[in-house]
Parts: structure tokens; sequence; C-alpha cells
């Protein structure tokens, strides 16, 4: 049974021992690590639990990536277990510095999977996902071009008590945390483990042989797309071509944002048309064509 086929764009987790934060992680205070002590989305058991046990402060794992004095988006985003009553908000949270530094912050409701940004330290963009027994939170947020050349990436166990924006250092407990990516970009991707290195994933590309089911003269295309953004630039959905552009079906998003079907026989364009509607970004797109 075939279930679908996921296609992504080439990316780079560069946040370094994804799934052990007992290695190459540093500490604020001395939070409790033990490593592999929950299975994972993947289904291994690789997760880990982090304590904060100090009632007066914040306790919690971090790491430095050098980053280049610009003004690009980063996601930061990790996978966080579900709980069945949450007693405690854990949190991430991106850090700029260098000059003029910026953060973006959030907590999460390990019950609900509600989030609360900072107050004052709001990221650009924020998402959770549900994973079964976990909840893949996400905060993205854009260096400001003001001479900061490091980012700080920190996993907190226990920073609240309720729901507030304020962060409190009297909250303490433990959380399972797996999967840390960061990503140059609006927004994540499926998770990349690392190691020692960061690792990057090539871009997909899926070719099918059409020999034995293809009517060249009838059928409908139909694509389950999700668009993570608006773009100038066409994004393909499906094709069925010869191997060249001269004969060739497709549909997309084209460079104005709309749902198009075209049709070339011969290299000569025999239908070429689009929805009047703009596509909104992010958003599942569904497009039939017959």
């Amino acid at each position: 049974t075939y279930l679908g086929y996921l296609a992504e764009g080439a990316r780079t987790n560069l946040c370094l021992q994804s799934e052990d934060f007992a290695t190459t992680w540093g500490a604020s205070g001395t939070p409790v690590i033990t490593t592999n002590t929950a299975i994972a989305p993947d289904g291994t058991t690789t997760a880990d639990s982090i304590e904060d046990n100090a009632a007066g402060a914040l306790e919690y794992v971090l790491q430095n990536v050098a980053v280049a004095d610009d003004t690009v988006s980063r996601t930061f985003s990790v996978f966080i277990k579900k709980t069945s009553a949450a007693t405690h908000f854990p949190g991430i949270s991106m850090a700029y510095t260098g000059g003029t530094g910026v953060n973006g912050d959030v907590t999460v409701n390990t019950n609900t999977g509600v989030l609360i940004n900072r107050t004052g330290f709001a990221p650009d963009s924020s998402s959770v996902t549900e994973f079964n027994n976990y909840w893949r939170i996400t905060v993205t947020k854009a260096n400001n071009g003001l001479l900061n050349t490091n980012l700080t990436l920190a996993i907190l166990p226990a920073v609240n008590t309720d729901a507030s924006g304020t962060w409190g250092n009297a909250a303490t407990g433990t959380t399972v945390f797996w999967g840390a990516q960061l990503e140059a970009a609006t927004f994540a991707s499926s998770y990349i483990p690392t190691t020692t290195l960061a690792v990057a994933r090539n871009a997909d590309a899926l070719t099918y042989p059409t020999t034995g089911w293809l009517n060249a003269a009838t059928g409908t295309f139909f694509s389950n797309a999700y668009i993570p953004a608006v773009s100038a630039t066409s994004r393909r959905l499906l094709e069925i071509n010869d191997g060249t552009t001269n004969e060739r079906i497709y549909n997309q998003i084209n460079s104005a944002n709309q749902a198009n079907m075209a049709v070339t026989d011969g290299g000569v364009g025999q239908a070429d048309f689009n929805t009047t509607n703009t596509v909104s970004a992010p958003a599942t797109l569904k497009c039939a064509i017959a």
C-alpha cells in the first residue's frame, strides 16, 4: 500500500548531538541529564530526560552555533514528550548574541500542546505538531544584522508552573526531549539526526515510469501538498513527460501563488490555466484536474 511520498528541499541540521544532550551540549546550573530513558518518535530508546531540581534558578542545556552577521531566519525544533497532567512548563530558546542581541522563546503545555511566547522575547513564528506521544515544537527567529555572530540554543525542562508568558525560575521538574534541529529556514523540515558533525540532506526527487498505467488521452491529476510559504518561484506539484519539455502535463503553484495546470504537445502549448485566487501559506492545498 502506497501512503504517499514526502518530497522536501535540501536542508542541513546545524545542531550537533541531536539525540544525546549529555554530549557536546553545555549546561546552565546543574541540570540532571539521563540519557536513553524513553522511546523516541522513531521507535528507538534514545530520548533523554532533563531535570531542573533548583527552585531558585533556571537549569537547562545549551549549545552555541556560529552564525554570520546577517538577517537570515533560522528555525530551532525539538520533540518534547507529552504528559497527562502538566505540572511544569518546559521551553526552548534561540538567542542571537555578539552585538545587539535578539531572542525567540516559547514554553509549551505538555498536556495540551499549547505554546506560549515569552513576553518581550517572542519568536517571529512558532508551531507545534503532534507525533504520537510527543509534541514537535519549533521557533523561528531572524538575526537582526546588528553584529550578532553567535546563536545560543537552549532547552529548558521547567520554566513555569503556569501558562504565563513571564519566565520564572521557581519551577522544577523533569521533561523528556529528543531530536534537536537547527535549520537556516523559515520553517522546520523533517528530522535529520546528527552526532559530532552537522548533517545535510539532499533535495528529494522522485521519478516513476509510466509504462503500463498511463493513458495519455484521459486521466486525473490529484495533488495534496503542504505549502510552507509564498514564493516568487513556481513550484511543481506533479508532472508527466517523455523526458523532454516537448511532451508534458503538469500542475504546480505558479509564481503568482496560484494553482496552475499546463499541457505541451509537440513542443507547442495546448493549455495553460490557473485559479484566480492565490494560495495562502502556510496551508495544505488539494488540487484535482481531469
